[in-house]
């Protein structure tokens, strides 16, 4: 007498919250009772993977799930937070022929990419928190803006006159 037994096959529903796509390997199941599955979350632009939750608690990607059980695991996405400028800058005076600072500072979870404006219209000082004019003439007076920038998000800026 022969016995045959068939594997155990489980599925695995993957979900998501927030804006982004999640992605199993291999994919599609079902998938046999102790196998593993490599799960990755894909964020959309302007967001951020911020875990597993359901059958796989974890933070790292990539994940891998034992395949014990039927499974369903969420990848959850939240927004990447907008910059906040900390200190603007703020308005001077100076005279003719002498050089002047503008300083300005963010924050956010990675560095802001700076862009200083002269009445609106970009300078070439790129992605500093200080913007040098030298010897500065009557040519120079206007409104002064620098901001932060992340990628997926509008600047924030204060404005100030030197």
């Amino acid at each position: 007498m022969a016995a045959v037994f068939a594997p155990n096959l489980h599925a695995l529903t993957l979900l998501t919250s927030g804006s982004g796509t999640a992605a199993a390997d291999p994919s599609p199941g079902p998938y046999t009772e102790g196998s593993s599955v490599v799960l990755t979350a894909t964020p959309a632009a302007g967001w951020q993977f911020s875990g597993w939750s359901g059958d796989l608690r974890a933070h790292r990607q990539p994940a891998t799930l034992l395949i014990d059980a039927d499974k369903t695991v969420t990848a959850t996405f939240t927004p990447i937070p907008r910059p906040v400028i900390t200190t603007p800058p703020v308005a001077q005076i100076r005279a003719r022929g002498r050089g002047r600072h503008l300083h300005g500072r963010g924050h956010r979870a990675s560095p802001l990419l700076y862009q200083w404006r002269k009445n609106g219209d970009p300078l070439p000082v790129r992605r500093r928190t200080r913007c040098f004019l030298a010897h500065v003439q009557i040519a120079d007076a206007g409104l002064y803006s620098g901001g932060g920038r992340q990628r997926g998000r509008d600047d924030r800026e204060r404005a100030a006159a030197p």
